[in-house]
């Protein structure tokens, strides 16, 4: 057995009180949270790789509540009253981790997002009819009106954007 460094031994080998797998955004929250209820445990975070490499990488940094038709989805997958119970879920977690750290701290910008798909698609449809039905149970949930909205005139501009890059 190689012989251990007095700081291996009290940074690797020292008893934990709890051991965390993964370092992306659940496991760095999970171990605030346990610090914060239980300052006096020991905890320790394990990441196979230099950096996370599951959804807290790979989405961006988006945080969101779900898009028109992922909504749609769930309801018609889970059921409505399911769904909305996920959205809720999700909204008051963006709106607890702005309790801990400022926007700036983390980049944050609550300027929307966009979906876009072909008007022939059979999502865009049903994403149109019900548009007034999901920003009815968004303002319920987060007080503000029309979350939702068609911004055709946005794509317009990405799309010229693109071509004179």
């Amino acid at each position: 057995m190689p012989q251990l460094s007095i700081w291996e031994k009290e940074s690797f080998f020292v008893p934990q009180d709890v051991i965390i797998i993964g370092s992306g955004f659940v496991g760095l929250w999970s171990a605030l949270h346990i610090k914060l209820l239980n300052p006096s445990y020991k905890i320790t975070i394990l990441e196979k790789g230099i950096i996370p490499t599951g959804a807290s990488t790979r989405n961006a940094g988006f945080s969101c509540f779900g898009s028109p038709s992922e909504l749609l989805h769930d309801a018609t997958t889970m059921g409505e009253d399911k769904m909305w119970q996920l959205v809720a879920m999700r909204y008051k977690g963006l709106m607890e981790i702005q309790k801990y750290f400022t926007s700036g701290e983390i980049g944050y910008d609550a300027n929307g997002g966009f979906e876009c798909f072909s008007r022939l698609s059979p999502d865009w449809e049903e994403c149109q009819q019900k548009l007034g039905w999901l920003n009815a149970g968004m303002e319920k949930l987060t007080g503000i009106p029309n979350t939702f909205a068609v911004a055709d005139e946005k794509l317009l501009k990405w799309v010229l954007t693109v071509w004179i890059i």
